[in-house]
């Protein structure tokens, strides 16, 4: 009779061990079917979308068109293109007065890491421009 309430009280250890295994199981299971069903969802967009680039290619010129301009760089007969940069150029504009064939020389200095290059007085810094490369038809 003494054992019965010593292994009774085992028992429920062991129920209540096994209760929190499954609760934690069954929270990161559906921690894990959420995270599937988003990814999933983001298939279902990306799908629809190119689903929806398919049928403009196989129906339409428009698609073909911007795509060559796009990704292969063609242009139509008669047509300019511009192509408009969205940094400035690390190459300075050069003027006809500015040309120069000798490069500039810094004097050697103690403090060499520190020296700064000499910088042309008159050059202006150049604004850049929005990133956008639009075709100019005429």
């Amino acid at each position: 009779m003494r054992r019965l309430p010593l292994f009774l009280f085992l028992a429920l250890c062991g129920l209540l061990v096994a209760l929190v295994v499954a609760w934690w199981q069954f929270f990161q299971m559906k921690k894990a079917i959420e995270i599937q069903i988003k990814q999933n969802q983001e298939l279902i967009y990306r799908n629809a979308a190119l689903q929806a680039d398919i049928q403009d290619l196989k129906n339409g010129n428009d698609a073909v068109q911007e795509r060559a301009r796009l990704q292969l760089g063609m242009i139509k007969k008669d047509e300019v293109f511009v192509q408009v940069m969205d940094q400035p150029s690390a190459v300075q504009p050069v003027t006809a007065g500015q040309v120069s064939t000798q490069p500039e020389v810094q004097p050697n200095t103690e403090n060499a890491a520190r020296a700064q290059p000499a910088k042309p007085s008159n050059l202006k810094p150049v604004a850049p421009a929005p990133s956008n490369s639009v075709p100019n038809t005429r």
